[in-house]
Order: structure tokens, then sequence, then C-alpha cells
């Protein structure tokens, strides 16, 4: 229990296991590449995330007809990573997406619990009585992937492909 409030405390989330589901709170945001030439406001008033280049805001790449409460950008600006909320639903299915991967606006592949734990066995004792914790969102990597903690203590790593 101590690794939930430690990750809840470190990962921008809001809420508590006694007020209910872990989400991301709604709130204009941009995102750059690490290589700063790219970014990307993540709007939840139009529901869009929109990619521009950093030093010509005024020019679209393109757009995702979605708000994301937490995203990545990679460097060259085509790959975005969202990261699903760190809680689901006890009763969630193994086809219930932690990471979606967008490709230059498209969506690229989803990665699922099923995907990245095997089982959801793995997941009893992680959370609380009515949602489990899946694992961690790490981030982008010097290999050019995302990487995701699981709550199995492995690490994986996803990219577009």
């Amino acid at each position: 229990m101590k690794w939930l409030f430690l990750l809840l405390f470190s990962s921008g989330l809001s809420g508590s296991p006694e007020e209910g589901p872990l989400r991301y709170e709604p709130g204009f945001h941009s995102v750059c590449s690490p290589d700063g030439r790219t970014c990307a406001d993540l709007d939840p008033d139009s529901g869009t995330t929109r990619a521009y280049p950093a030093d010509r805001p005024e020019q679209t790449l393109w757009v995702i007809a979605e708000w994301f409460g937490s995203a990545e950008l990679a460097d060259g600006g085509r790959e975005l990573y969202a990261p699903a909320a760190l809680l689901v639903p006890r009763d969630a299915g193994e086809e219930t997406p932690v990471l979606r991967i967008f490709d230059a606006g498209d969506l690229a592949r989803t990665v699922t619990l099923g995907e990245l734990l095997g089982s959801l066995e793995g997941l009893e004792g992680h959370g609380t009585e009515e949602q489990l914790q899946w694992g961690l969102p790490l981030g982008l990597s010097g290999e050019g992937c995302y990487r995701l903690w699981t709550a199995d203590r492995e690490l994986r790593c996803y990219g577009v492909e």
C-alpha cells in the first residue's frame, strides 16, 4: 500500500482510494518532445490534442480528436504516447487499455492489461477494494520506446511497432 501512495503523490493524478477512481484533472497543458522541436497542446475544452513545430506554433502537424490527461511526445513529433490512469476497476478485463500510441495523429497501437501483464491475477493485492493498480508509466526511453513498470515489478517497453 505504501507503493500506491508514493505513486499517487508523485504522479499528478487527483483523487484518493477513498474518493473513487483516480483520474487526470482536466486542464489545458502542453508537452514537448525531448529534443524541443515539436510540441503538442492537450486541450480539454476542445477535446483535442494538436501537434505543432515548437518554433511555429501556428502550424498544425496533426490533430487527435481526443484530450489526454497525460501524454509524451517523441523526438520528431510523430509519436504520442498516452498512458491510462493508474487504477482500473476491479472488474476490468484483459482488453482494458493502459497505453495508447499514436503515429502522426493516428492510433497505431493499444497496449492492454492482458498484453502488459499476461494475466490479471498479478494485480491482486495492488490497489483498493474497488480498483486495481496495473503499474506505473515511466515515460520515453533513449531506445525509442515507452516504459511501463508493472504491478508485478517488471519493466516493459512499447513502441509504435
